[in-house]
């Protein structure tokens, strides 16, 4: 029987083949650390979110629980500058990095879906 050198959980099945710690100790330092490479604390990144009610600062969207972490929302940054801005979901952080975050660019898919829309 191994012993998570974290939590001090002892169950066999809850371990990764070689790790040290159980899988929830392992996944939590994962996170923590990305959160580290972001700069904020895990308690930073979820009060931002909390302020965002849960989800995606533009759109809305909440995150999806997957095979129980949370993914789908990433802290965005300026590219310019590194200030931190809001938390997006993956499909508007995209759609900022692939216009370059252009407001004229932005401001001519919006002028051109307004266009076209049916009415």
């Amino acid at each position: 029987m191994r012993i998570c050198g974290k939590c001090g959980e002892s169950n066999e099945t809850k371990f990764y083949p070689t790790g040290r710690w159980c899988r929830v100790c392992q996944r939590e330092a994962v996170r923590d650390g990305r959160y580290r490479k972001l700069g904020v604390s895990r308690d930073e990144y979820l009060a931002v979110l909390h302020g965002q009610h849960g989800g995606c600062e533009i759109c809305g969207a909440q995150e999806k629980p997957v095979a129980g972490t949370q993914r789908g929302l990433h802290l965005d940054h300026n590219h310019v500058t590194g200030k931190r801005r809001g938390i997006l979901c993956a499909r508007c952080n995209q759609l900022l990095g692939r216009s370059n975050e252009s407001v004229e660019l932005l401001q001519s898919i919006i002028d051109y879906i307004q266009r076209y829309r049916m009415k």
